[in-house]
């Protein structure tokens, strides 16, 4: 019986560990620190806001996080440069949360102006324009 116990603790603990997790994904920025953010309202009038953990955002950034103001299952993150007409690998998306996804596998293949174009599992889109320094 106490080995059961000790299962349903170390199972309990493990849950609030994954829920801990899910909830420092985010998008506010502290005063001190570093990041480039863009916000950006989607087509159905949702509110995003894109996170780079750097400023300036550069071709050695690979990811970043999305919020959204309402609970929104991001499943498309494209990259694109309009500029020249073209983009870049498949990202990867990884939700933390019903607000909160995290983008990975970002591949800017040079400097410039790039967007993210997000699409949401209702349909949604946003598109989420910023610059990548050389």
């Amino acid at each position: 019986m106490l080995h059961r116990s000790r299962l349903a603790v170390l199972a309990l603990g493990a849950l609030l560990s994954a829920n801990a997790s899910a909830g420092s994904c985010g998008c506010d920025v502290a005063a001190d620190e570093i990041a480039t953010v863009v916000d950006a309202d989607s087509a159905n009038g949702l509110h995003v806001r894109l996170k780079f953990a750097v400023d300036p955002v550069t071709t050695e950034t690979h990811a970043a996080t999305v919020c959204t103001s309402a609970a929104a299952k991001l499943t498309e993150a494209k990259l694109w440069m309009p500029d020249m007409e073209h983009g870049s690998g498949p990202t990867r998306v990884t939700v933390g949360s019903p607000t909160c996804t995290t983008v990975e596998r970002l591949k800017f293949l040079m400097d410039g102006g790039w967007e993210l174009r997000l699409t949401t599992a209702d349909g949604d889109t946003a598109t989420l324009a910023f610059e990548v320094a050389p």
